[in-house]
């Protein structure tokens, strides 16, 4: 009886964080077709239209990340992956704001941000971040420099990947850096 009163209260603590959380978010980005009554349970939905939508999710998003390192502390952090959160018309304010947002509040781990349309210099996050700026052609995922360099690892992997399909992927990583290693090359 007693570990169902602790998971209780501890499923009250979660869902007064989540509350918080988002009620501060809400009023951040001025969501206010977002109804506070949808915060109060962590299984409601919560759902917004048009440009807010985007941000309603990502939000929704960073919060469960929030509270799952909150209140589970041995948790693995994977890295945090947001391809374009700006992927619909929103205003300059709300643009930068949502990159700021994602930037303050995935403060440990990998964050991986794609900031097409943006200017590196009007981002302004609260911590150190190191700024990688593509400079490959459009629609293309390796420049031709870069594309010279790892394309005999790439020819490689590919038909390793052909040639070995009933093995397992650590054989091929172990085949991989043993050849990477003996071959005296750095890719």
């Amino acid at each position: 009886m007693e570990e169902i009163s602790l998971i209780i209260i501890k499923t009250m603590l979660v869902e007064a964080q989540y509350y918080e959380h988002m009620m501060t978010a809400r009023t951040q980005f001025g969501l206010n077709e977002l109804s506070p009554d949808s915060f109060k349970k962590i299984t409601n939905s919560v759902n917004a239209s048009g440009s807010n939508k985007n941000i309603a999710t990502i939000v929704w998003y960073i919060t469960i990340l929030e509270l799952r390192k909150m209140f589970n502390k041995e948790a693995i952090e994977f890295p945090v992956v947001f391809d374009s959160p700006n992927n619909v018309e929103t205003d300059n304010q709300k643009k930068y704001g949502l990159v700021q947002y994602i930037t303050n509040k995935c403060d440990s781990g990998q964050l991986i941000l794609s900031l097409l349309g943006f200017n590196e210099k009007d981002i302004e996050p609260d911590k150190q971040v190191h700024i990688i700026t593509l400079t490959n052609d459009k629609y293309k995922l390796l420049d031709s420099e870069s594309y010279e360099l790892y394309k005999d690892l790439l020819f490689y992997v590919k038909d390793m990947s052909e040639l070995n399909e009933e093995k397992s992927g650590m054989w091929l990583c172990s085949k991989l850096l043993s050849k990477c290693l003996k071959g005296g090359r750095s890719w």
